[in-house]
C-alpha cells in the first residue's frame, strides 16, 4: 500500500464517523464552515483533481451547482450577508471538489469503504435504539418523550440512516435477478421496526416503499408473491401494534383510526407549501441560505420540511432550475440502470440508496455530509455505468 493510499485511508475514516453518526462525530472548528470530516472530504477531492485535472459534464454536478450559485445570489438580499455567504461557501466548496473525491474512489478501489461505511451505520443505528428500549424496560418506551427530554437524536435521524443502510446493503448483498433473498427481508424488517419505535412515520413510508419496490419484478414475474409480500409487511406491523397497545404514546402515533390526530400532525405539510408559496412570490431571488423558513402556527418560524423547496426558497428562481436538473439527470440514470444488461452490484445500490436519500429529502431538511458523498457517488455512477469490465474493475 502506498503512503498516499494510506493518506487517503486516514481521510476517511472522520468522513465515514460522521455520516455514520453526525451526532456523535461532528467536530467543528471555530471560524471555519467546514466539519473536522468535510475537511478531509475536500482534501481527498483536492488529491482527486490533480488526477482528474478537469470538472465533469455532469448534470447532478451542474444542478447543485446552480443551486449554489443561486444561494450566493440571494446572499445579497438577505438580512444577514456575511453569514449567509459564509454557509453557501462551505456547501460549494464541498461540490465542487466532488467529482475528484467520485475519481479517488474509483481509482483506489475504495469501494470496500463503502460497504463498511453502511454496515457500520446500520450497526450503530440498531443498537442505538436497542440500548434505549432496554434502558426503559420496552413497555415504558417512549422515543417522543426521551427526544423532549434531549436523551435521544431527532427521529428522522435514526430513520433515514437506518432505511439508507438498509436499502443500500440489501441490494449489495441479498438482490438478485429482481429478487430479495432472505438477507434483504431481515434487514428490511429490522428497518421497519426501529423505524416504527423511533415514531418516524415519513421514514417508515419510504422504507415499506423501497421494500415494495425492489420486490416489484418478483411481484410482475410471480403475482402470487405480492399477496405474501403484503402478508408479510402487515405480520410485522400487526405484532408492532400489539407491541404499541402497552405504550400509549407509541400506539397513538400510529392509530389510523384516531384521524383528528392524524391529519393535525400531516397535513401541517400542505401548510407549509402554501407558505412557500408566498414566500417565493416575495422572494423571487430567494431569501438566503439561512433564512429559508416562514411562518407556521404558533412557531415563530419553521423549516419547510422538505429540502427541493428550501433549496428553491434560499436561492430563488436560480435554485429552481438547479432542482429540476439534477432531478431530470437522477431519473434519466435511474432509467438507464435498468434498461442494462448487466449492473454490477455496486452501481446498483449506491443509485438505489441514493433513490432512497433524495426521495426522503421531500419529507425533511438534510445537507450533511452524506450529501456530497452521494453526489460524488452518482458521478462516478455516471461515468461508469454500462461498462462491461465491471468483475475486473470490483471485487466480488
Amino acid at each position: 500500500m502506498s503512503i498516499l493510499n494510506i493518506v487517503i485511508s486516514l481521510l476517511f475514516i472522520p468522513i465515514a464517523l460522521e455520516v455514520i453518526a453526525p451526532n456523535e462525530y461532528l467536530i467543528k472548528i471555530p471560524g471555519i464552515p467546514l466539519t473536522f470530516a468535510r475537511i478531509c472530504f475536500f482534501l481527498i477531492g483536492s488529491i482527486g483533481f490533480l488526477y482528474r485535472k478537469r470538472l465533469p459534464k455532469n448534470y447532478t454536478f451542474i444542478g447543485f451547482i446552480i443551486i449554489s450559485f443561486g444561494a450566493f445570489i440571494s446572499a445579497f438580499f438577505s438580512d444577514d450577508f456575511t453569514a449567509n455567504f459564509s454557509r453557501n461557501l462551505g456547501f460549494f466548496v464541498l461540490l465542487l471538489v466532488a467529482p475528484g473525491f467520485s475519481y479517488i474512489i474509483s481509482k483506489f478501489r475504495l469501494f470496500k469503504y463503502i460497504d463498511a461505511l453502511f454496515f457500520f451505520m446500520f450497526l450503530y443505528w440498531l443498537f442505538y435504539l436497542l440500548e434505549k428500549l432496554i434502558l426503559s424496560e420496552f413497555s415504558g418506551f417512549s422515543y417522543s418523550i426521551l427526544f423532549i427530554n434531549n436523551e435521544v437524536v431527532n427521529h428522522h435521524i435514526i430513520g433515514l440512516n437506518i432505511c439508507l443502510s438498509a436499502v443500500y446493503l440489501t441490494v449489495r448483498f441479498f438482490y438478485r435477478d429482481g429478487s430479495l433473498e432472505i438477507g434483504g427481508y431481515i434487514l428490511f424488517s429490522i428497518a421497519i421496526i426501529i423505524c416504527f419505535l423511533s415514531e418516524t412515520r415519513s421514514n417508515l413510508l419510504i422504507t415499506i416503499i423501497m421494500f415494495f419496490f425492489l420486490s416489484y419484478r418478483r411481484i410482475i414475474k410471480k403475482r402470487g408473491q405480492f399477496l405474501s409480500i403484503t402478508l408479510f409487511v402487515a405480520g410485522i406491523f400487526y405484532v408492532l401494534l400489539r407491541f404499541a397497545t402497552f405504550n400509549d404514546g407509541l400506539y397513538k402515533r400510529f392509530d389510523l383510526s384516531d384521524s383528528e390526530y392524524q391529519s393535525r400532525t400531516s397535513l401541517s405539510r400542505v401548510d407549509f407549501i402554501y407558505s412557500f408559496l408566498n414566500e417565493f412570490v416575495k422572494n423571487p431571488l430567494g431569501k438566503g441560505i439561512l433564512d429559508a423558513e416562514v411562518a407556521h402556527g404558533n412557531f415563530k418560524t419553521m423549516m419547510l420540511h422538505n429540502q427541493y423547496l428550501t433549496f428553491v426558497l434560499s436561492g430563488g428562481v436560480v435554485a429552481v432550475f438547479g432542482v429540476l436538473i439534477f432531478m431530470g439527470d437522477f431519473t434519466s440514470l435511474f432509467r438507464r440502470m435498468h434498461k442494462l444488461k448487466f449492473v454490477h452490484a455496486y452501481p446498483k445500490a449506491i443509485i438505489y440508496s441514493a433513490l432512497t436519500y433524495f426521495f426522503t429529502l421531500t419529507t425533511l431538511e438534510h445537507t450533511g455530509l452524506i450529501m456530497f458523498l452521494f453526489i460524488s457517488l452518482l458521478i462516478w455512477s455516471r461515468e461508469n455505468l454500462g461498462y462491461i469490465d465491471y468483475i475486473k474493475k470490483f471485487p466480488s
